[in-house]
C-alpha cells in the first residue's frame, strides 16, 4: 500500500498540494483535470521530479514516450534487457503479446503513436514490479490493442496507477481517485 499524507510540488509560479492518498493493491485510476497534478504526482513517486515524497522502485510509463529512432523496437527492448537487473519476459515474447512481431526489426522511427505506446508497455513489463505507474497510457491505441491491452494491465498482481483524462472500461474491480485543481 502507498499512502502518501502530503504531496507538494513547487513550481514558479504555482504549487500542487495533494492530501490523503491511499494506493492499494489493484488498479487506481488517478482522474483530473490538465494541470492538476497526475502526471506530476506520478513522476515524483517515479523519482523523476524532486518533492517532498520518497521515490519509489517501480515501473514507470510516460505519457510521451521516446525511444533512439535508428533501432528497431528487438535491438531496443533488447538493449533494455541487458541493462536490467532482473529480466522478467524475453523481448520476443512481449512483441508478440503487443502484436509488434511483424514490425520488430523496423526502426522505431517508422511505428506509428500506437505502435510505440505498445513498445512502452514491452519495456515496462520486461521487469516484474510490486507497484506500476502509467500515464496516459491507453492514448493512440486502436481498439483491438485497447482491449489487449486492458486485459494486460488487469492481470499485473501489483498496484497499478493509471492517470487517465478519458474514461475506460476495466472487467476488474478498480478504486478512483479524482484530483481537482485547487483554485488560485
Amino acid at each position: 500500500m502507498i499512502e502518501i499524507e502530503r504531496f507538494i510540488k513547487q513550481y514558479k509560479n504555482e504549487s500542487i498540494t495533494l492530501q490523503n492518498l491511499v494506493f492499494k493493491h489493484g488498479i487506481t485510476l488517478l482522474r483530473g483535470g490538465n494541470g492538476s497534478g497526475k502526471s506530476t504526482l506520478l513522476k515524483a513517486l517515479a523519482g523523476l521530479i524532486s518533492s517532498n515524497i520518497t521515490p519509489l522502485n517501480v515501473g514507470y510509463m510516460s505519457e510521451r514516450p521516446t525511444f533512439p529512432p535508428y533501432m528497431s523496437g528487438l535491438k531496443y527492448l533488447e538493449s533494455v534487457q541487458a541493462m536490467s537487473p532482473n529480466p522478467h519476459q524475453s523481448p520476443r515474447r512481449l512483441l508478440e503479446q503487443f502484436g509488434l512481431s511483424p514490425y520488430q526489426h523496423n526502426r522505431v522511427k517508422t511505428y506509428s503513436k500506437g505502435m510505440r505506446q505498445k513498445l512502452a508497455f514491452c519495456e515496462l513489463l520486461m521487469e516484474k514490479k510490486t507497484i506500476y505507474l502509467l500515464d496516459e497510457p491507453f492514448n493512440g491505441l486502436d481498439s483491438q490493442s485497447l482491449e489487449t491491452t486492458i486485459q494486460i494491465v488487469e492481470n499485473l498482481d501489483a498496484i497499478v496507477i493509471i492517470a487517465l483524462h478519458e474514461p475506460v472500461q476495466l472487467s476488474v474491480p478498480y478504486e478512483e481517485v479524482r484530483i481537482c485543481k485547487a483554485s488560485s
